[in-house]
């Protein structure tokens, strides 16, 4: 019983250790995880800027959305939430 928490105390120290290494090594989690800095939520989840959660349909984009410089390709979404490009004289299908 006594062991127990001395060696979690310890598992503990190690996995920091190793977690403040891994960070140093490889500057940012798109490094580490192959998952973009953009596409990490508040929460750690993994997400997309231009989705909203709907409670009927689940996830669903976000109508009028234009991707900014945080993702390294252009999104953008229609006024109906659909994906579209936008042309010079309105929205291209």
């Amino acid at each position: 019983m006594f062991a127990a928490v001395p060696t979690l105390l310890l598992l503990s120290i190690v996995l920091v250790a190793a977690e403040l290494l891994l960070r140093a090594k490889y500057d940012g989690v798109e490094q580490i995880t192959g998952v973009a800095d953009w596409q990490v939520g508040r929460f750690g989840e993994l997400t997309y800027p231009w989705d909203r959660y709907h409670p009927s349909y689940g996830w669903t984009n976000i109508p009028g959305y234009v991707s900014d410089e945080r993702v390294p390709f252009r999104v953008t979404i229609n006024g109906q939430g659909l994906r579209a490009t936008c042309t010079g004289s309105g929205w291209a299908r």
